[in-house]
């Protein structure tokens, strides 16, 4: 939904670089620009930190961060984001029936969240608590808390009264080889 604006807490950004003389140094410090609302939720929003190619290139210049932001990682490459979660029932009940957090066509059910990206994902609980939900099991994590999630079909859910703020880096990864999942 375009016009919406994302209404979640600032996060700051330090980018690190190198000086003509080739010495480390800060290339930028400030609020991260790139928060944007997820299926038009203002207080469901992503902020790309960072997105790149892998192997990365750290002498290319400037901000590789594109928006509107995209679930999986580039073809070949990663992204780092930080979600914020309000509780879900602040705006479950307002999403729309045909809006899906990943068009994909795989996930047809009444759960618009549950979705798979075709990747290897850390993911680090900064705030809050959130429940990873999956085909066959949920867990909940809280602040400190670390997942690997390999490929694996889930939603975040939020059941709490207070947001949660959720780290993650996505990085391209091959298919499945399951034949249930080579569309991935």
């Amino acid at each position: 939904m375009s016009g919406v604006k994302a209404k979640v807490a600032p996060i700051r950004r330090i980018i690190t670089g190198h000086d003509e003389q080739g010495r480390a140094i800060v290339v930028s410090d400030g609020i991260c620009p790139h928060a944007d609302p997820i299926l038009g939720q203002e207080y469901l929003a992503t902020t790309e930190m960072w997105i790149t190619p892998v192997p990365a290139d750290n002498d290319a210049p400037g901000d590789p961060v594109t928006l509107p932001h995209r679930v999986p990682p580039p073809e070949n490459g990663a992204v780092f984001r930080v979600v914020e979660f309000p509780p879900d029932k602040s705006f479950r009940h307002a999403l729309r029936s045909d809006q899906r957090l990943v068009n994909d066509g795989h996930h047809k059910g009444p759960n618009q969240m549950l979705h798979r990206t075709r990747s290897v994902d850390f993911v680090v609980v900064m705030s809050g608590e959130i429940w990873c939900v999956m085909d066959e099991g949920e867990v909940l994590m809280r602040a400190g808390d670390v997942m690997v999630q390999r490929g694996t079909n889930h939603d975040w859910q939020n059941r709490g009264d207070q947001p949660a703020r959720v780290a993650f880096t996505l990085i391209d990864a091959m298919p499945l080889r399951e034949a249930n999942y080579k569309a991935l």
